[in-house]
């Protein structure tokens, strides 16, 4: 319905403008007004071309077709192709206020350098809306900037953005595709207030390697294999600070290695909104020492799974001063292997209610049992006045601690030990 309604707009646009009309090429100006149903190619550096409002460019291939290198496209019009609606070379500027269609790519630079994309309009691609990753030799496709404002739509039959490394995207819009809505390598910037979703029976919000995510909006995932991030085989760590929602079949996905190359950096999580597993677990994190916090206003749904290496579940400072009832949904947070830690900075011990063995782990309850948390395969948990740790024969190792938690401590000792024996 969407592609027949796009086609049915271009056709009207094609109608109503006059039809007289080319792109006029007078030397490194290109303009576009009226109608050119048999589109435009040059192989020249330097061009500037522009679409005005009303004229529609389009071609049954390659609607613009800008080899060269250093060129602008601006777009208040309409351009379609039929395969790609723009095809450019390295350093490739398109600012669209307007409308782009393709049957392929909507704007395609592989193998190219710095593409840079302002869309505040519609650009709606059967296969790939943006491609600007390396070609198949490896070469190109870094240092992508897509700035998708509030009114830019992106709409993609396959992955909505893809480039290689050290892309930058930021989106206040909307980014929907059936495959992965954006997908970039290592050194990526995502920075999201709108909308990026993945809506296939396949595919994830964001495919990322490393770099940084920060999001306020949303970043979804519909596919029951599917992430609201999936973090790839990277050299370098990942940064996540979310205010908003994440949410897929596995909330935050890191590569383990049982399908491709593991991922063995640290993934750097600071949560003050909701990551939500609609498969069962909210976050699947996989080697290097990873750090996930939640702050005020932060929630998981489903189970949390911090993987091989040493690392740590904190509670920021503020967590507590609204935050009532089960933390983390009551589901089970793994440690995995490793010296994994528990903290909790602004929780005195005196304010531990209950620890308690359970099936699945150790249920540490809070304030009066206003709070809870179930863990498992930690070693040490720590407060604002103590510490405890268990030791790897089992037996706690000696730590100051306040008289009134000695027999807290026997039992955690033996639950570690415990523990350790049915391994």
């Amino acid at each position: 319905m969407q592609k027949r309604l796009s086609l049915s707009i271009v056709a009207l646009l094609m109608t109503t403008a006059a039809s007289h009309a080319d792109c006029s090429d007078a030397g490194a100006q290109i303009i576009c007004q009226g109608t050119d149903r048999d589109g435009f190619s040059d192989d020249r550096d330097g061009l500037t071309l522009t679409v005005r409002p009303g004229a529609a460019v389009s071609d049954d291939k390659d609607a613009l077709k800008l080899e060269g290198d250093g060129n602008r496209v601006t777009n208040r019009g309409t351009i379609n192709g039929g395969d790609e609606a723009i095809v450019g070379g390295t350093a490739l500027t398109v600012v669209n206020r307007g409308a782009i269609f393709a049957g392929d790519k909507g704007i395609d630079t592989e193998g190219s350098d710095g593409l840079r994309v302002i869309n505040a309009g519609l650009i709606d691609a059967a296969d790939k809306a943006l491609r600007a990753g390396p070609d198949d030799d490896g070469i190109g496709g870094r240092d992508l900037h897509l700035t998708n404002t509030a009114t830019g739509v992106i709409l993609s039959g396959d992955e909505g953005v893809e480039a290689g490394d050290d892309a930058r995207v930021e989106n206040a819009g909307r980014i929907t595709a059936a495959e992965d809505a954006v997908q970039i390598g290592e050194h990526g910037v995502i920075l999201n207030s709108g909308i990026i979703a993945s809506v296939g029976d396949d595919g994830d919000g964001i495919d990322i390697d490393s770099g940084r995510i920060e999001n306020t909006g949303q970043i979804t995932a519909l596919a029951t294999t599917g992430a609201g991030i999936d973090v790839d085989a990277a050299g370098f760590d990942l940064e996540i600070v979310n205010t908003g929602l994440i949410r897929g079949n596995t909330g935050i996905l890191v590569e383990d290695g049982t399908t491709d190359t593991a991922n063995t950096q640290s993934q750097i999580i600071d949560n003050a909104g909701l990551i939500e597993g609609t498969g069962g677990m909210a976050f699947a994190l996989a080697g290097g020492r990873d750090v996930l916090t939640l702050y005020q206003g932060g929630a998981l749904i489903g189970a949390g799974d911090f993987g091989s290496g040493n690392d740590v579940f904190g509670f920021g400072l503020d967590y507590f001063d609204t935050a009532v009832g089960a933390v983390a949904g009551g589901a089970v947070i793994d440690g995995g292997t490793g010296f994994d830690r528990v903290s909790l900075a602004s929780v005195l011990s005196s304010d531990i209610s209950g620890l308690t063995e359970t099936s699945q782990g150790v249920l540490l309850s809070l304030y009066d049992d206003s709070a809870s948390v179930l863990l498992s395969g930690f070693e040490q948990i720590g407060f604002a006045d103590a510490r405890f740790r268990i030791a790897a024969d089992g037996v706690l190792a000696p730590v100051p601690l306040p008289a009134g938690l000695v027999l807290l401590v026997g039992a955690l000792g033996a639950l570690g030990l415990a523990r350790r024996r049915g391994s």
